[in-house]
């Protein structure tokens, strides 16, 4: 009877303690590969419990095509999985069961066109998901239901046309949602709604041609608001009342009118409307821009300035207005901007500058008037030198400045030991390029002829 007891024994125990994995070496050959040379040990020596020592799993660029519902079974510390760069076009339902552990799931650059409900069932403490450059064109309603701790969502570069409302509506964690390089047309009203942490929204290169007002209500405050590349002809002030926005873009649009655009946002740091169709930049358009520090408004069809359409910009240190259809600078235009550090003019059709043009702005490091029709400086451009901690580079080139006044670079209203003054392309006098080697001989630069300037 005690010999029939012990023999029990000795044969349930090593079943039941520390019995291994019998289908393990069944599974997808780049799965079982990896985990053998994470673990080093043969498939057929491959316990269940060593499978709990793997936290990360790399499988990037391993020419998968398919999964087996078992790949992942027993890696129930897995933290990080990576899949990307492979050809995978369907997930087994349940693969991800044992997987409770998941931080981040990577799965960019295969070759998914659907996601269904229950594909990522079992990711419950899902922080990062990534399915960025796929073929995906639907995404079942429920999809992401079970990720309520997920805090980045990316989705771009798919081939999305709609998404369905209540999408989103699990995710009150997510901080980052990136549906950009799709082919959205429009976004649900509520799509949004109760995702008061979101910081981040990425929607770029889509088709998107309006927004709803209420599109954003229940963010405050936004990193990153991305609406570049769009077929917006304009934008609601309620989209952005009262909100708090680091960086805007919406480059690369159809807006023609940004008058009231502004008019009830809070904050805005850096703003970009490059490539839209503006054509004036009123008085009062970016009154409510207190805080802002980059405006880039080139390649716009912009004409008219008001004399204080820049007054409350006091913190603006980049100014963009290259290529455009500029003729005039208002006398005023720049007065307020005093920690301005670039100014970028250039391709536009200015003729004349006025006056004290840029007398208040002493953190000056950089000003491109290059390509414009200038046949003349003013006498008073700079004010009367101050000390300079940076250098000051000038850029007048390939303009139609046949003469300057004396005093413009005599040394009097700028420090020419930190000037760099750009004059190549223009029909300059003898008598006016002799006058310029003398004043300029002790510039830290002076470029009469000199390569054509392509950038910012």
């Amino acid at each position: 009877m005690v010999k029939n007891i012990l023999f029990t024994i000795l044969v349930i125990l090593p079943l039941s303690g520390f019995s291994k994995d019998l289908s393990f070496c069944e599974r997808s050959e780049a799965v079982k590969t990896q985990i053998e040379t994470l673990l080093n040990k043969k498939c057929d020596q491959i316990q269940t419990n060593d499978l709990g020592k793997i936290w990360e799993l790399n499988l990037r660029s391993r020419s998968i095509r398919n999964l087996k519902t078992e790949d992942f079974s027993g890696l129930v510390n897995l933290k990080q999985l990576y899949l990307e760069h492979n050809q995978i076009e369907n997930l087994p339902e349940g693969i991800f069961r044992d997987l409770s552990q998941l931080e981040g799931l990577f799965l960019n650059n295969n070759q998914f066109s659907r996601i269904f409900e229950n594909t990522f069932k079992g990711l419950i403490s899902l922080r990062v998901l990534a399915i960025e450059g796929n073929n995906l064109s639907v995404i079942e309603n429920g999809s992401f239901d079970q990720l309520s701790k997920l805090s980045s969502l990316r989705l771009g570069g798919n081939s999305l046309t709609e998404i369905p409302e209540t999408l989103f509506s699990k995710l009150s964690l997510v901080q980052e949602v990136s549906l950009a390089k799709n082919k959205i047309t429009r976004l649900p009203t509520s799509v949004f709604q109760g995702l008061h942490k979101l910081r981040y929204v990425l929607l770029y290169d889509n088709q998107i041609s309006e927004i709803h007002p209420d599109l954003f209500k229940d963010q405050i405050e936004f990193e990153s608001l991305y609406l570049n590349n769009n077929q917006l002809a304009s934008l609601s002030p309620d989209v952005l009342k009262n909100k708090k926005i680091k960086d805007l873009g919406l480059s690369n649009n159809l807006i023609a009118d940004i008058s009231d655009i502004f008019s009830k946002v809070k904050d805005i740091n850096a703003l970009a409307l490059t490539n839209n169709k503006i054509q004036s930049i009123p008085d009062g358009t970016f009154a409510k821009l207190n805080n802002i520090e980059r405006l880039f408004l080139s390649q716009n069809q912009i004409r008219s300035l008001g004399n204080n359409s820049l007054i409350s910009l006091r913190k603006l240190k980049h100014l963009d207005l290259s290529q455009n259809l500029i003729e005039h600078i208002p006398n005023q235009l720049f007065s307020n901007l005093t920690n301005i550090e670039s100014i970028s003019l250039r391709h536009n059709k200015i003729n004349n500058l006025p006056m004290y043009a840029f007398h208040q702005l002493n953190k000056l490091e950089y000003i491109n008037l290059n390509y414009n029709e200038l046949i003349t400086l003013p006498n008073a451009l700079f004010k009367a030198k101050a000390q300079r901690k940076e250098f000051l580079d000038i850029k007048l080139e390939y303009n139609k400045i046949t003469q300057i006044p004396k005093t413009v670079f005599d040394g009097t209203t700028i420090d020419i030991n930190k000037t760099i003054v750009r004059l190549a392309g223009n029909p300059l006098t003898e008598e006016t390029k002799t006058m310029l080697i003398g004043q300029l001989q002790e510039a830290a630069l002076f470029e009469e002829w000199g390569i054509p300037d392509g950038g910012y």
